[in-house]
């Protein structure tokens, strides 16, 4: 799942997912949710990436999380195995 976020994160609904923090927000690597190895936020404030949550900020952050989706499903046993981020500037 990729749960594109904007301005204000909505996360109620994942909450049976038991993925939010006390906080109320999904620790992330990147984009990819820590505790839930199906899970992306893209658009997820400055969490996932610098501007991530603005038109033009979010495609290099989208770039980067459809490759790590794609690796994903070629061998969801291998999810652990993500490539790494390249860095943001």
């Amino acid at each position: 799942m990729i749960w594109c976020t904007g301005f204000r994160p909505a996360l109620q609904h994942l909450e049976p997912l038991g993925v939010l923090n006390p906080q109320g927000r999904v620790d992330v690597d990147g984009t990819h949710s820590i505790q839930e190895p199906r899970l992306w936020l893209v658009g997820y404030g400055e969490w996932t990436g610098a501007a991530s949550a603005t038109l033009i900020g979010v495609t290099r952050t989208a770039r980067s999380t459809v490759s790590e989706i794609a690796v994903f499903f070629a061998d969801p046993s291998d999810a652990q195995t993500l490539p790494a981020r390249e860095e943001q500037s």
